[in-house]
C-alpha cells in the first residue's frame, strides 16, 4: 500500500487496522542532545593542537634560513626529538583509521562497539592525524613528500564530505520494517506534535514540505540536489535562529527549543525520503574518489618512513 502523502497533506502512522504492528513514531534527538562527548573530545584535542602550534609560532614563522639558527632547530625540525614525537603521533592517529574500516566490514568484529562510536573515533582520528603531521613538517611543504602530505588533506577534506552525505542518508529505525512507512509515520508523528502542541496548520506544514525540496526532488540531477542540500542547511540554521528570538517571547525557551528541534527534523526527514536516490549516487561517487586518495596517502606514507628509518632520520624501533 503507497503510504505517500499528497503535497499540503500530513502524514499519519498506519492503523492497526491495516494489518502489522502500530508504529508510533517519536522525532530523534538532536545529534547535540544525544551525547556531547565526541564534540567535547574534539575541542580538547583541537585545543590542544592549537597550544603546540601556538608554543612553536616563534619557530614555525621563520622562513628555512632562519630556523638553522634558532635555538628550537635541534627539537622542532622534523627529524628532532619533538618533530618526530610529532610524526609518531599523527602515524598513530593514521592508521587508527583503518580500525573503523576493519571494524565495519569484518563480522568477527561486530561485537567491539558501536559502528557509531567507532565513527566518532574515525572522525577525530581523521582531523588529528593531519594535524599532527602538519607539526611535524614544521608547516614547510616541499620535495617528493608534499604529494603525500597534500593527498592526506585530500582524503581529510573528502572526509568532511563523506560524513555529510552520510549524514543525510535515512537510518532504518527497524530492521524488520518497510523504512519508506517508518519515515512516514515519523513525519506524521511530528506534524502531530506541531499541531496539537504548537497549533500549526495545513499551511505550515505545506511551507516546511516547500522547504524540505521533496516537491522538487525528483526533478533535480545529483549535482544540483548536493549544492541544493547545503544551501538549505545553511538557510535552515539562519531560520531557525530568528524562530529562536520570536519563539522566547511566545513560547518560552525550553518550548521553543523544541519547536526548533521539531521543525528541523520534519524537514531533514522529509528531505532525506525524497532525496535519497540522489544522495546515494553522490556517496557511491564520493566513495570513489576518496579510496584513490587514501591508498596513495598509506603507500607514500610507508615509503617515506621507510627512506626516513633507511637514512638514520628516525628512530627504528
Amino acid at each position: 500500500m503507497n503510504t505517500t502523502a499528497e503535497p499540503g497533506t500530513s502524514a499519519v502512522a498506519r492503523p492497526a487496522s491495516a494489518g502489522g504492528s502500530v508504529v508510533t513514531p517519536r522525532p530523534r534527538r538532536s545529534a547535540a542532545r544525544r551525547s556531547s562527548i565526541p564534540r567535547i573530545t574534539h575541542s580538547v584535542f583541537f585545543l590542544g593542537w592549537i597550544a603546540l602550534a601556538a608554543i612553536g609560532a616563534p619557530y614555525y614563522q621563520l622562513d628555512t634560513a632562519e630556523r638553522l639558527r634558532h635555538p628550537w632547530h635541534a627539537l622542532l625540525k622534523p627529524a628532532g626529538e619533538v618533530g618526530l614525537a610529532y610524526g609518531y603521533l599523527g602515524t598513530f592517529f593514521l592508521l587508527f583509521l583503518l580500525l573503523y574500516v576493519a571494524r565495519k566490514r569484518v563480522p568477527a568484529l561486530a561485537g567491539l562497539g558501536k559502528l557509531r562510536k567507532w565513527l566518532d573515533v574515525h572522525i577525530l582520528c581523521g582531523l588529528m592525524g593531519p594535524a599532527f603531521i602538519t607539526l611535524h613538517t614544521g608547516f614547510h611543504i616541499h620535495g617528493l613528500i608534499a604529494i603525500g602530505y597534500w593527498a592526506m588533506m585530500a582524503v581529510m577534506a573528502s572526509g568532511f564530505v563523506g560524513y555529510y552525505l552520510y549524514s543525510q542518508l535515512p537510518r532504518a529505525l527497524s530492521a524488520h520494517a518497510n523504512q519508506s512507512e517508518l519515515l512516514e509515520a515519523e513525519i506524521g508523528g511530528i506534524d502531530r506534535e506541531l499541531g496539537d502542541r504548537f497549533g500549526l496548520g495545513e499551511t505550515d506544514l505545506l511551507r516546511l514540505r516547500r522547504v524540505s525540496g521533496a516537491d522538487r526532488a525528483a526533478r533535480m540531477g545529483t549535482l544540483a540536489s548536493l549544492f541544493f542540500l547545503l544551501s538549505q542547511d545553511l538557510g535552515m540554521t539562519l531560520g531557525l535562529r530568528r524562530l529562536k528570538h520570536s519563539g522566547v517571547r511566545k513560547y518560552g525557551r525550553a518550548e521553543t527549543f523544541r519547536l526548533r528541534e521539531l521543525v528541523r527534523e520534519r524537514v531533514l526527514v522529509e528531505r532525506r525520503r525524497a532525496f535519497l536516490r540522489q544522495t546515494e549516487a553522490l556517496f557511491g561517487y564520493w566513495h570513489t574518489i576518496h579510496k584513490p586518495f587514501a591508498i596513495i596517502l598509506y603507500v607514500l606514507m610507508v615509503v617515506h618512513i621507510g627512506i626516513a628509518v633507511w637514512l638514520g632520520y628516525a628512530w627504528a624501533w
